[in-house]
């Protein structure tokens, strides 16, 4: 349980001890770090996008400590809490977060615990007002960000003390002048603003010599121009930019970049970031002016490239980018080939939806490849080219168009394939022995044949819903992992051989659920 007096978060197996508040005040936060730590590295939090932060760290916190602060509390507790035990609050926010505008409110950036500071002016009002809580901010020293212009007015109104926590500026209007002091914007790591003008009219670069992250709307010329002189600058991300050609030359200055997005850009040529060495991540999304990547080969060290819903028409050269791991080329309704990414050596993911792709050869040579995603691709008719890729483990083609997949089956690590809605597509013979894979997803498509799908041995749910043309499941007979088969919707009148799948746990024909429940007894009894 928790004890109050000596601020001790301890498991069931753990007698509380009365020891000074700041050494167990340490403690707890050293878990909480560890965690955050263990998640940036292993990558969770990008499973499940709608997952909630407080699940996330849960999953990777060991002890029980966490859990018993949770059990302790109940509805808005916390508020009260803080008013003991700041760290007993710390806790209790991130296992029951306040919901909407509110403050107090903790969220992870990174591997960074972070207090954000909600407050509006007419439809969310504060819990707590700055000036009301500054005890409790000073005292935790949690970074702090400003996520409304009023809550960055009281912030900035506050006390000294509070002020200089101020890390990060998260604004969606931003047209009046604060008044944020220029020594505290020499601490700000991150801004998000839809205008700038009342944070740059008055500053020059050096006062941001710590920023770090940039996200901004409507940048004009002289914004731009002053942007790309802060020093430190590692994330950046550009909307709505001027109506004149863009020259990406201006930010070779900004040596330090990892991370550049410029988006609804005139941008017809990326030549000149041959200086950024740091940048792994490039996204060019909405720039319709973009015929080509030509100026991509300046950058060998690129990792990442985005170039959702641009006026791209080839991807000639990119195979040389080395180190290029992740490929998204959505809505580019000009693309025609991806051949050019054929032997790509560490390229691991391929999204190009809702594009005009119809040649994927030569991408079963890239050798680590291992998620495809071509759905809405009406103008592919074939999987082929995807034959024995050496590591490929999910591929998606829903509403593709799609009409064989012929070799897919020898892919020797492919556990996934999803193609809902491939009308064209109607047989799946050519996954026979697939030798680890594990989930079909065939809704709403052509299907006629399931072909001998009892021969993948590692098979555990296939689901055929609304398969109009699908008949029989027999084929299935003898699968000795399955245990899900949904064909709700579809031909499918007979659940006949299913009884000789030792670990099905479900089967959902709809109306004809019922006669396969007699039928799976009756062999039992039998």
């Amino acid at each position: 349980m928790f004890d109050c007096a000596t601020d001790n978060c301890g498991s069931d197996s753990v007698e509380p001890q009365r020891v000074s508040r700041g050494a167990v005040l340490d403690a707890a936060l050293g878990r909480l770090r560890r965690s955050l730590h263990s998640l940036a590295v292993s990558g969770e939090d990008e499973v499940g996008g709608a997952t909630h932060t407080s699940t996330r760290l849960l999953a990777v916190t060991s002890g029980g400590w966490l859990a018993q602060v949770l059990h302790y509390t109940g509805g808005r507790a916390h508020l009260t809490l803080a008013a003991v035990s700041p760290r007993a609050r710390l806790c209790v926010e991130l296992l029951q977060p306040s919901y909407g505008k509110h403050n107090p409110k903790l969220s992870i950036f990174g591997d960074t615990l972070t207090h954000e500071i909600y407050s509006s002016d007419y439809r969310y009002p504060p819990v707590q007002p700055v000036a009301t809580i500054a005890w409790w901010l000073t005292r935790c020293q949690l970074p702090l960000t400003a996520n409304s212009t009023a809550a960055l007015r009281q912030i900035a109104s506050g006390p000294a003390a509070v002020l200089e926590l101020l890390r990060a500026v998260h604004l969606s209007k931003s047209d009046e002048d604060v008044g944020i002091p220029m020594s505290v914007l020499q601490h700000i790591r991150e801004v998000f603003a839809a205008n700038v003008h009342f944070l740059l009219k008055r500053a020059s670069p050096r006062h941001f010599e710590n920023l770090q992250s940039i996200r901004f709307f409507h940048v004009s010329q002289a914004n731009l121009e002053f942007i790309c002189q802060m020093p430190k600058v590692r994330d950046l991300y550009l909307s709505g930019l001027p109506s004149t050609e863009l020259d990406v030359s201006a930010f070779a200055s900004t040596e330090h970049l990892v991370r550049l997005a410029l988006h609804d850009a005139r941008l017809t040529s990326i030549d000149g970031l041959h200086t950024c060495t740091s940048l792994d991540h490039l996204d060019i999304s909405y720039c319709l002016h973009m015929r080509d990547l030509a100026g991509v080969l300046e950058v060998p060290w690129l990792k990442s490239l985005v170039a959702t819903r641009s006026g791209l028409q080839t991807i000639d050269g990119l195979h040389r980018l080395s180190l290029l791991e992740t490929v998204s080329l959505e809505c580019c309704k000009e693309l025609a080939s991806l051949a050019p990414l054929a032997g790509a050596r560490r390229l691991r993911r391929l999204t190009v939806r809702w594009s005009r792709v119809h040649d994927i050869v030569g991408l079963n040579a890239c050798p680590v490849l291992e998620v495809v995603d071509v759905s809405y691709c009406g103008a592919l008719h074939s999987l082929g080219p995807l034959a024995g890729a050496p590591s490929l483990h999910t591929i998606r083609a829903d509403a593709s168009g799609i009409t064989d997949i012929d070799g897919l089956g020898t892919c020797p690590r492919l556990h996934t394939v999803s193609f809902d809605r491939c009308s064209r597509l109607h047989s799946l013979e050519s996954l026979a022995g697939a030798p680890v894979l594990r989930c079909i997803s065939m809704r709403s498509a052509g299907l006629c044949d399931i072909g001998r799908l009892f021969t993948c041995s590692a098979l555990e749910t296939v689901d055929f819903s609304f398969c109009a043309d699908l008949r029989e499941l027999t084929l299935l007979a003898g699968a000795q992992r399955l245990q899900t088969v949904v064909a709700v919707g579809s031909g499918v009148r007979s659940a006949e051989g299913l009884g000789a799948c030792p670990l099905l746990r479900r089967v959902d024909l709809g109306c004809a659920a019922a006669p396969f429940r007699q039928k799976r007894l009756s062999q039992r009894s039998g």
